[in-house]
């Protein structure tokens, strides 16, 4: 820790490595940031993914100001010299350029005071990492964000077997189906092969005979609404239709029983 700067040790759990970050608040005078620069660089033969971020109190070039006076500065002459000796690059930034106004109401003045720059490895670590700079709120200054985007790995479900399935129409067909497949190797080389098999075509046919709950709310829908119809009509065809729709309601509710008896393990 000195005067401009903080760094810390990180331990990034995904992958078990360390990092270094830096947070800074440099000075205002350009004299006074000169301590800071030397830390960079003397900190730059680090072997580590490295960021620093905060207010260096400096921007780079004249396209990081609007308003106030526009020229070209020994202040940025060294702040340059120094990422440039440091290998560092500024992490791409989503949107808003200026992090800093003075907030005077005539002529006010934007500037890029707060970034976020990190070395070759950093980059390598986090190829996807974006700085999101935020509303400043009450404050002159907005806050930075650094975000990854998560890697998400499709996790695959463990086969399991719901006993309902027994009954569903095709369940008989699918079985014989894989375990007419020919397999070689011995006799539990071929049993596992055949299971192998039996799990892809037992998912796709629970998955065509659709969610129990979901079975159970279109049946009762359908039961009832031909029931309201049934009302106003004295059609005998309509009793063999209930019948129907009663018998495929018993049916989806039998299912959602068995499913939710089997994962509770009620015995």
């Amino acid at each position: 820790m000195t005067s401009q700067v903080i760094t810390c040790n990180a331990l990034f759990l995904e992958k078990n490595l360390e990092l270094l970050v830096s947070f800074v608040y440099a000075h205002n005078d350009v004299v006074d940031r000169a301590p800071l620069w030397n830390y960079c660089l003397n900190l730059s033969s680090t072997t580590s993914p490295w960021c620093l971020l905060g207010d260096f109190n400096c921007v780079i070039n004249l396209s990081e100001i609007s308003g106030g006076r526009e020229h070209f500065t020994p202040g940025m002459q060294a702040f340059q010299d120094c990422l440039a000796g440091c290998g560092l690059n500024r992490v791409r930034t989503v949107e808003d350029n200026f992090t800093w106004t003075n907030k005077r109401l005539l002529n006010p003045v934007f500037k890029c005071l707060d970034r976020m720059v990190a070395n070759g490895a950093w980059f390598n670590l986090f190829t996807e990492g974006n700085v999101f700079v935020k509303p400043r709120s009450i404050m002159n200054h907005n806050a930075l964000l650094f975000n990854e985007p998560m890697q998400l790995q499709r996790i695959g479900k463990p086969f399991q077997f719901f006993n309902y399935m027994i009954e569903v129409p095709g369940f008989h067909n699918e079985v014989a189906k894989a375990w007419s497949l020919f397999c070689t190797g011995s006799p539990y080389a071929r049993f596992a092969c055949k299971l192998k098999e039996l799990k892809v075509l037992l998912r796709q046919l629970n998955k065509n005979h659709g969610n129990v709950s979901s079975n159970v709310l279109v049946a009762r829908a359908n039961l009832e609404e031909l029931q309201v119809n049934m009302l106003n009509s004295e059609d005998a065809s309509f009793l063999s239709v209930e019948n129907n729709l009663i018998k495929a309601l018993n049916l989806a509710l039998a299912e959602e029983e068995s499913l939710y008896l089997q994962k509770s393990r009620v015995k």
